[in-house]
């Protein structure tokens, strides 16, 4: 089932906490890091979900559309709120794909392809917590040979939609 486009909150499964950008930020122009928050801490805001022409979907936290960050080898999400910096920095449209996991429960897997064709995902497998959550890695995805495959939960988000603001 694809999603509409509309405003949503996104819970990671493995973690059961809300994904937002931090409560305290710079107020730079720079990219905000985006997290799994502790459960029971509350997020910033909701999020804006828009289907494009293609099929794919701009995901916009506070307003600022997401994407990756690759430093040192590792790519981050992150909210870009003045556009790309380079290429190893820019936001993107994104898939989203209903799954199972290897628990059981369904929900979405957040995918696009690198400019070399890698296919890469939200990520909180094998991510340290830090002070604000966990910042959600971007990278391959792990899943089962079955068909059709399961996804970890560190890897599946839930999309609950809400009202517009």
């Amino acid at each position: 089932m694809s999603l509409e486009s509309g405003t949503y909150i996104i819970i990671n499964h493995q973690h059961e906490g809300f994904v937002s950008r931090a409560r305290i930020e710079d107020r730079s122009g720079l990219p905000k890091p985006v997290f799994v928050l502790p459960v029971g801490v509350q997020p910033t805001g909701k999020w804006r979900v828009d289907k494009t022409s293609e099929g794919k979907y701009v995901l916009s936290a506070l307003g600022s559309p997401t994407g990756y960050w690759e430093r040192d080898g590792t790519r981050t999400l992150y909210a870009f709120l003045n556009g790309p910096l380079d290429e190893n920095a820019r936001p993107v449209d994104w898939t989203i794909r209903e799954v199972d996991t290897t628990t059981g429960r369904y929900g979405y897997i957040v995918e696009t392809t690198l400019p070399g064709g890698e296919k890469v995902g939200w990520s909180t497998d094998d991510v340290p917590t830090g002070v604000f959550g966990i910042h959600i890695a971007v990278k391959p995805l792990v899943s089962t040979r079955s068909e059709p495959p399961q996804f970890l939960p560190s890897d599946v988000f839930q999309f609950e939609r809400v009202k517009d603001d």
